[in-house]
């Protein structure tokens, strides 16, 4: 059995914030408006992997791969692969 992944993160500090905070849209730009700032951590390009081999009856191996991501809006981990061979 083996776990891996790669961690990868962004923290983001806007000191002209908008209203809108994962993507530029001019419609939502705030005129007028008094300054403030806007901070968020995010880790939506993080993937997490299982990989899984066992010998059955002196046969071929078989072998298991499972791999997630947390791309998807949330906190959520979304299936990225899943793969199994015998």
């Amino acid at each position: 059995m083996k776990f891996g992944g790669d961690v990868e993160t962004d923290l983001i500090h806007d000191f002209y914030a908008i209203d809108t905070t994962d993507f530029f849209d001019p419609a939502t730009n705030a005129v007028g408006k008094p300054d403030r700032t806007d901070r968020r951590f995010l880790a939506m390009q993080t993937r997490l992997n299982f990989y899984a081999r066992w010998i059955i009856d002196r046969a071929d191996p078989l072998r298991l791969i499972v791999e997630g991501e947390f791309y998807d809006a949330g906190d959520t981990l979304r299936l990225r692969h899943d793969f199994g061979e015998y």
